[in-house]
């Protein structure tokens, strides 16, 4: 799998769980402490999301 087609299936896993938890983007970019673009991109495949960028799964 390339890199482009996990980025995007990444994106689509994120906004299942975003959207089964009821959260707009910006409640997810708030709550994961990222800006609202950064957890907008993934889902649209443009970006790799950086490790930085990511909370720890303990921090929520």
């Amino acid at each position: 799998m390339d890199q482009q087609k996990r980025d995007r299936a990444i994106g689509r896993r994120l906004k299942t769980l975003r959207t089964q938890a009821g959260m707009t983007l910006n409640e997810l970019a708030a709550r994961s402490g990222v800006s609202q673009p950064s957890t907008c991109r993934p889902a649209r495949g443009c970006r790799t999301a950086r490790g930085a960028a990511m909370p720890s799964p303990s921090s929520s």
